[in-house]
């Protein structure tokens, strides 16, 4: 798992990606086709989140899912995960069902595979 850090990649995602907002985080997915790896990045803002420690709690805490479930990215995925203050202060099992539902959603809406439960 490599961080995003090109301007054009956070563009890209910006203008071409698909969001999926929970109440603990906010996924947004695209697919460059640039990269033979996924690539993403935490983004966890001074005015949502809170002072330092709260911020690299909450991005210590998606990264980890990301890592978990980096199988179910394939290669050339931008994954971008905007952050909540709920990401601290909410059990992590919770926290994790959420980033499962989002990223599921959004997977199934890439490849319209209709995941319907």
């Amino acid at each position: 798992m490599t961080s995003i850090s090109k301007k054009s990649d956070f563009s890209y995602l910006r203008e071409n990606g698909m969001k999926k907002r929970t109440q603990m985080l906010t996924l947004v997915l695209a697919n460059s086709k640039n990269y033979d790896y996924f690539q993403s990045c935490v983004v966890a803002s001074k005015k949502k989140v809170g002072n330092a420690v709260l911020r690299n709690r909450a991005k210590r805490r998606v990264r980890e899912l990301i890592r978990k479930y980096s199988n179910f990215l394939k290669p050339g995925d931008l994954l971008m995960a905007i952050t909540t203050k709920a990401v601290c202060t909410s059990r992590y099992s919770d926290l994790e069902n959420e980033f499962l539902y989002a990223l599921k959603k959004l997977i199934c809406r890439e490849f319209n595979d209709c995941c319907k439960h």
